[in-house]
C-alpha cells in the first residue's frame, strides 16, 4: 500500500513537470489600439468590386506639406485597378505621386475590360474601345474613374508603390480640397455622373489594401 501510494506521488509530479507552468491572463489590461487600417475589413465581406461615398465628412480641416486639406465626403472604395501612373513633376506630384484608374461594377469584369485599351497621362485617363463597345458608353464612365491619391502616412505610401494592374484595391478616406496661401487649388470630383476635365477624385488615402 505505501509503495502504492509513493508510485502515486511520483505520477503526479512527473504530470505537473511534464505540463509546464499555468499561463495566466490579465481581464484588467489594456486591449490593442485599433487602427483605421484594421479597420478595413476583409475582402470578401466587402460587396463584390463596388465603389461608395457617403456626403457627410467628420474630419476636420488640417495642414499637411503646407497645404490646407479641407475633406469634403468620406469614401470608401473596393475596385479593380485598371491603370496606375507616377508623377514626379509640379504642385500635384507634392501631394499626390500616383493616380490609379480604377473600375467597380462592370468595369471589374475581365470580358470588358480586355476590350479596352486604357492609358494614363496628364492626371488623365483614357479608354478606347477594340471592336465597339463591350458595354454601353454610359456604363463605362460610371462605373470607372481615375482618382488622385494622397498618403496619408508612410504605410499608405508603401502600399500605394505595390500596386500594380488588375489587383483588387480596398482604399478608405476622404475627398478632398486642397488649396495653398497664394490661391492655388485642387478639388475633388463628388460625382460619378461627370466626364472630362475636373471629373476625378483626389482621395486623402487614410487607408489601402491590395489583393
Amino acid at each position: 500500500m505505501k509503495r502504492l501510494l509513493i508510485s502515486g506521488v511520483l505520477f503526479f509530479v512527473i504530470y505537473l513537470w511534464l505540463s509546464g507552468p499555468v499561463q495566466e491572463h490579465d481581464s484588467t489590461s489594456t486591449p490593442e489600439t485599433i487602427t483605421e487600417e484594421d479597420q478595413l475589413t476583409d475582402f470578401n465581406s466587402w460587396p463584390p468590386l463596388t465603389h461608395f461615398q457617403q456626403q457627410a465628412a467628420s474630419a476636420a480641416q488640417h495642414q499637411f506639406n503646407g497645404y490646407t486639406v479641407t475633406p469634403l465626403a468620406e469614401i470608401q472604395i473596393r475596385a479593380r485597378v485598371l491603370a496606375k501612373e507616377n508623377y514626379y513633376l509640379g504642385r500635384e506630384a507634392d501631394l499626390s505621386p500616383t493616380d490609379l484608374a480604377l473600375g467597380w461594377g462592370p468595369m471589374s469584369r475581365s470580358e470588358v475590360v480586355e476590350q479596352l485599351t486604357i492609358t494614363q497621362s496628364g492626371r488623365w485617363y483614357r479608354w478606347q474601345t477594340l471592336q465597339g463597345y463591350p458595354i454601353e458608353r454610359r456604363e463605362i464612365e460610371r462605373n470607372s474613374a481615375n482618382m488622385h491619391m494622397i498618403p496619408a502616412n508612410a504605410q499608405v505610401a508603401k502600399q500605394l508603390k505595390l500596386v500594380r494592374v488588375h489587383d483588387q484595391v480596398q482604399i478608405s478616406g476622404y475627398l478632398v480640397n486642397v488649396t495653398a496661401n497664394d490661391g492655388w487649388g485642387w478639388q475633388s470630383s463628388l460625382t460619378r455622373d461627370d466626364t472630362g476635365n475636373g471629373a476625378c477624385e483626389l482621395i486623402w488615402v487614410n487607408a489601402l489594401k491590395r489583393q
